[in-house]
Parts: C-alpha cells; structure tokens; sequence
C-alpha cells in the first residue's frame, strides 16, 4: 500500500511539474509574440518616418528639378536650333558655289569650247554606244531568264497542288489555291511551297552546266543560262531568306517544320552566305562572257563593261519587272528578285583583281539580239494576256 501511494504521489508531483513548464512555455511565448509585434511596429513606424522624410526632401527639391529639366530643353533646342543655322549656312554656301560656277560656265562657252566639248564627246561616243548596246543584250537575257525560271517555278507548284487535288487559279502575279484553310495539311504545305524552289534550283544546276560547256564561244545567248542560274539561286535561297524573316514561300515550310526563330536566322544567314558564294563563284563567268563583244578584257573596257553586263541590267530588270506586273504589286517576289544586290556585291568587290583577259583575234560584229527580244516581247505578252484572267486547273 505504502509503495502505490508512492507511485500515485511522484505521478501527481510529475504533473505538477509539466503544468508549471507548460505555463511557463506559454508566458515565454507570449511574451516573444509581443516583442515580435512591438518590433514590427517600431520598423513601420520608422519606415513611415522615413517615406514622409523622403515625400518632403522630394516636394522641396521639386523646383530645382523642374528648373534644371527647363534649362536641359532650352540647351537641347539652342543645339537644334544652332545645327539647322550651320546646315542652312551650309547649304546657301554650295548653292552660291554652284550658281557661281555655273555662272563661269556659261561665260565661258565660246566656239573653241563648243569644239572642244563635241570632240571630247565624239572619242567617247563609241563607249556609249557599246555601253547601250551591251545593257541591252544583257538586260533581253536577264528577263528572257527570269521568266523561263519562274514559269517553271510556278509550273512544278500547281503540279504538286495536282497531286494533293487542289484547285487552283494561275494568275500572272501568283498561284491562287481555291481551297479551304482547313483542307491545308502540314505534307501539302512542305510539298506544294518547296517544289517550286527546288525545282527551280535543279534547272539553275543544269543552267549553270549548260553554260561552262558554252562559255568560250563568242554568241550572246549563252549569258541566258548563266542569268537563269542567278535566278534560280533567287529563287530558292532568296526565297529562302525572306521567307524566314516574313513567314511566306519557303517560311511556310520551316514553319511546319516547326523551326523556332534561332533555327529561322541560321536559315537567313545561310541563305546570306550561299548568295555571296553565288556571287564571287560567277565573277569570272561573267568576265569571260565578254568575248562576246572584245578580243581582250583589259583595265580600259572592264569597268565599263561590268557596269553594262552586270550591274545596270539587274536595277533595271527589277525595276522592268515590278512594271510588268503593274498594277499588281508583289512585295514578296519584288524582295526575292532584290537579294540578287547581294549576288553581284562579290563581283563589284573583285573583278578588277582578276588578270587582263584575251580572247582570239576574230572581228566581232556586235548589235542588239534582235531574237532574244523579240522572244521577250512575245513571252511578256503571253504572260500578261493568258494570266491576267487566269488560268484553273483542277476542278
């Protein structure tokens, strides 16, 4: 009995005790979450201080900043207004320089300089003549090229739309699908929008073929092929780099290819470097098309010939192009057709590295290619009557 009331009294003595530790838990508690409280207060209280500190500091510097903003304008504009006073200056100074001249010019005509001028024309009338002569040979084939590589282009794509069964309309400016947005599949986008390109691209290889094989003779038809092999370099890789920036032609095939935007500028630089590599890989090409007019391509004629053959053909073949499409304009063909700026920077850049080339001694007899245009012409007609209503294919 003694030793139960034993028990029975250390177990109510243990109780006791956990009673009084739990209490004293709780007080302790209490009195942490008060001083958290009271801390908290004390820090909003302070950074309310300091936000009505900084509102005051911020009122009172008000008119010394508004101040220093007005005198920042105020220099701003006597800069402006001093630049547009130094340009006018500028400017009234070459117009009075210009009319000044022009003033001595005109005072100073007289028979002797009249003589003079028609001589110094009459040496060079036969440049200008050979100068007009060969830009428009070179800008015939441009075009005859142009148009030989994009009807095969637009041909292999309603071809490949024949195969997917669908309708379209072949206009002059485009390739009408009369179909649904919901009938597209992610096979007959890649397919129908990279055939023509591709096509195009095969036929520019065998352009380019065709031409090695003929370049050494002396006619004027073999710079057709080596055009058709620029614009089918175009075709495909300007189609190629514009397509990735605005999502049109072959950016519809990496767009269902689910390229992303990094992959989409790899494809743009890509497109970049094949159209130098184009340019610099055709230089001598066309360096050596001019044995169709000269027996020897030396520093004296090069420039002049370069500029004739090359440069001036494709400005105003594009410029001959958006025309001929008038009053439909295509921005998209017009930016494909104006990556060939890119193709002739190289040979602007390295034909006057190349060495004096000599060709044989025969007579050339130069003239317009009277049968290239007037194919041109009839192409252009065609191309423009057939189309302008347009032609439907499939049902």
């Amino acid at each position: 009995m003694e030793l139960r009331q034993i028990r029975k009294d250390a177990k109510e003595e243990k109780k006791e005790i956990k009673k009084q530790a739990s209490g004293h838990i709780i007080s302790e508690r209490s009195l942490g979450k008060q001083k958290r409280k009271y801390d908290k207060d004390q820090t909003k209280q302070q950074q309310q201080q300091l936000r009505q500190e900084l509102r005051q500091q911020y009122k009172e510097s008000a008119p010394e900043r508004i101040e220093m903003i007005r005198n920042e304008k105020a220099q701003k504009k006597r800069e402006r207004h001093e630049r547009k006073r130094r340009i006018r200056r500028l400017l009234w100074y070459l117009f009075k320089r210009r009319v000044r001249k022009t003033i001595q010019s005109l005072r100073s005509i007289n028979r002797e300089t009249i003589l003079r001028k028609y001589r110094q024309f009459k040496s060079k009338k036969d440049s200008y003549k050979q100068f007009i002569l060969i830009l428009t040979n070179s800008t015939t084939l441009f075009l005859l090229a142009y148009f030989t590589i994009y009807l095969i282009s637009q041909a292999t794509t309603i071809l490949a739309a024949y195969f997917f069964e669908f309708p379209v309309i072949w206009y002059y400016w485009e390739v009408y699908f009369n179909i649904g947005v919901e009938t597209w599949t992610p096979d007959s986008i890649k397919v129908i929008y990279a055939s023509g390109p591709v096509i195009a691209l095969m036929a520019g290889f065998v352009f380019l073929i065709i031409y090695s094989k003929v370049r050494e003779l002396s006619g004027y038809f073999k710079l057709f092929f080596l055009w058709g092999f620029l614009h089918s370099i175009a075709m495909f890789f300007g189609a190629m780099l514009i397509g990735s920036l605005f999502g049109e032609g072959l950016g519809h095939v990496l767009s269902w290819m689910y390229v992303m935007d990094t992959g989409k500028l790899l494809y743009s630089i890509f497109a970049i470097f094949a159209l130098l590599i184009a340019g610099f890989a055709t230089t001598k090409s066309f360096l050596i098309s001019a044995n169709s007019y000269y027996n020897e391509l030396t520093r004296a004629n090069r420039t002049l010939f370069v500029s004739s053959q090359v440069v001036f053909p494709i400005l105003i073949g594009n410029a001959l192009l958006i025309l001929i499409r008038m009053p439909r304009f295509m921005f998209y063909e017009a930016l494909i057709m104006s990556t060939l700026i890119i193709v002739v920077l190289p040979v602007i850049g390295t034909y006057s590295s190349y060495n004096d080339l000599f060709f044989d001694k025969e007579e050339r007899k130069t003239g317009i290619f009277w049968k290239a245009l007037l194919a041109l012409i009839l192409m252009i007609l065609i191309y423009r009557v057939v189309l302008s209503e347009g032609i439907r294919i499939g049902s």
